[in-house]
């Protein structure tokens, strides 16, 4: 279709649990033993140059961004009408205003 929005529910690595986690080596060291390309793609979401500007550049505007969880965000991007041109239009991120409290069990906790 010529016009649409894409939704995308996503890691936040700018949060302060991944942060942790990034920095408790046991834990790391199993995330990476099955997704060994984590660095590489944290640095480019959390990048000036990440998702919300590569949309922008192919043509999707409205791009708004807004925590969903402690750890996650939520990223809604809309396409225009063909021949509307809405890579001006500035990038909404909401993250910081709407962040959310990490209540993701600690390592040592249980749920009971």
């Amino acid at each position: 279709p010529a016009t649409g929005q894409l939704w995308l529910t996503e890691m936040d690595f700018a949060t302060a649990g991944f942060r942790n986690l990034r920095a408790n080596p046991l834990l790391f060291s199993l995330i990476r033993s099955t997704e060994p390309y984590l660095d590489t793609y944290a640095d480019y979401q959390t990048s000036p140059e990440g998702p919300p500007h590569d949309l922008r550049n192919i043509g999707f505007g409205r791009i708004r961004l807004a925590a969903a969880t402690g750890r996650h965000f939520a990223l809604l991007a809309t396409k225009p009408a063909d021949g509307v041109d809405a890579r001006t239009e500035p990038i909404d991120d909401r993250r910081a205003e709407t962040a959310k409290a990490d209540t993701h069990l600690q390592t040592w906790e249980a749920k009971t």
